[in-house]
């Protein structure tokens, strides 16, 4: 019964580096430690075939690769890792009631292509997004492009502002997409981010429990 109705919860944290996911992911899970066996962090790209080239620090001024390239590296490693391979990676999680964060998706590369260094179609992007499992939320630290700039300059101001715009406009079309202002104390942040996962995790366990007397 767990493995057809999995207790735990996936969310995935978007935003620029500078955003704070990785100090929110952190924090979120320390919090929730009470609530969920288990936690878990993951990140985008996956790990599982990545070398480092160029410097990292400086990911917009790293060689992209070939249009044939980044199709074939799309398709057969980032979809194949985010759809069969979720079934092997998340999901097990997530039946043992483990609370599993995504330090950025597959879906940042749509705002960001160039830190990926990904020079295919933008709809090959988004029609993956639309045919893996999602998360059951997509938080979005929104934070204003100057706040970004204090913390970290790896892209110029007008690229930050850019990508603030992109992002605040794609998450505002997911259905299960919110928007946090990053630009908070790291602990009002982490607050809010911990309600809107216990949120819904409440109310699935209400309707579980109102479902479970009506079988009795």
């Amino acid at each position: 019964r767990r493995w057809f109705r999995p207790s735990g919860f996936h969310i995935a944290l978007l935003g620029p580096d500078g955003a704070g996911k990785s100090s929110v992911a952190l924090e979120v899970q320390r919090a929730l430690s009470p609530v969920f066996l288990g936690t878990i962090c993951r990140s985008f790209p996956p790990k599982l075939l990545n070398r480092q080239v160029g410097n990292p620090s400086q990911p917009h001024l790293i060689q992209p690769r070939s249009r044939l390239s980044s199709i074939v590296r799309a398709i057969l490693y980032w979809w194949t890792y985010y759809s069969p391979g979720y079934y092997f990676t998340i999901y097990p999680a997530l039946v043992h009631s483990s609370l599993v964060i995504h330090d950025r998706h597959v879906i940042d590369c749509i705002v960001d292509p160039v830190r990926y260094r990904y020079s295919g179609p933008a709809w090959l992007l988004n029609w993956i997004w639309r045919w893996i499992p999602q998360p059951e939320l997509v938080i979005l630290l929104d934070v204003p492009a100057e706040v970004v700039q204090s913390r970290k300059q790896e892209v110029s101001f007008e690229v930050s502002a850019r990508q603030r715009l992109a992002y605040r406009e794609l998450v505002d079309q997911l259905p299960n997409g919110r928007i946090v202002d990053g630009s908070q104390p790291l602990a009002l942040v982490v607050a809010e981010v911990s309600e809107m996962i216990l949120r819904p995790l409440s109310s699935r366990l209400h309707h579980q429990c109102k479902s479970q007397r009506f079988h009795d």
